[in-house]
């Protein structure tokens, strides 16, 4: 009985709950009303059109085409690769991987922008990796390339990631995306 009397209690204080004519004060047409806004952004012109068109937007992507303007640092590879087993076939790959300017350039054009599930859960990650500065479109970053065939570039405030999802630039990095182990 006393069960009963506990499940009539809680689906009485539920009803009321989720009831908006039982809220005192409150008419149900008032709190079933939803009041939302869609603004449409434009990167181009870092505008919003809606009901707030003065306001403006931060660039959450960045477009790198062959138009845009890329300059190079110098660019090192890091030197992880010194506790590596001679033997091992994988790491005489690592010893040898190495990308020049023209082939840094062609990656920072053709890769295209991933997410960081998409780096942890479809991308190897290698401890050799390119390390240097780049200039785009007159911004300064700094571009981590890994050897699982994807990138970083970053600055003081910003990190984008990015992806050779077309598999394209595949003969240049240890692996690829969507690749369980290496296997050259």
């Amino acid at each position: 009985m006393k069960k009963y009397l506990l499940f009539i209690l809680i689906t009485a204080l539920g009803a009321h709950c989720t009831h908006p004519e039982n809220v005192p004060g409150q008419s149900a047409s008032a709190s079933a009303t939803i009041s939302d806004t869609i603004q449409v952004a434009d990167l181009n012109t870092n505008s919003i059109s809606g009901t707030n068109t003065s306001s403006k937007i931060r660039d959450t992507g960045i477009l790198i085409n062959d138009t845009i303007p890329i300059a190079l640092g110098i660019f090192t590879k890091d030197a992880a690769e010194s506790n590596i087993d001679n033997n091992d076939p994988l790491a005489i790959e690592i010893k040898k991987w190495r990308l020049d300017t023209t082939q840094i350039k062609s990656i920072l054009k053709g890769f295209k922008p991933v997410n960081g599930p998409d780096i942890h859960y479809r991308y190897l990650t290698f401890y050799p990796q390119m390390s240097g500065e780049v200039t785009i479109n007159g911004k300064v970053y700094r571009m981590n390339i890994n050897a699982g065939s994807y990138f970083f570039l970053t600055n003081k405030d910003t990190s984008y990631l990015f992806g050779d999802e077309t598999k394209r630039f595949r003969k240049l990095f240890l692996t690829g995306a969507d690749e369980e182990r290496y296997d050259n």
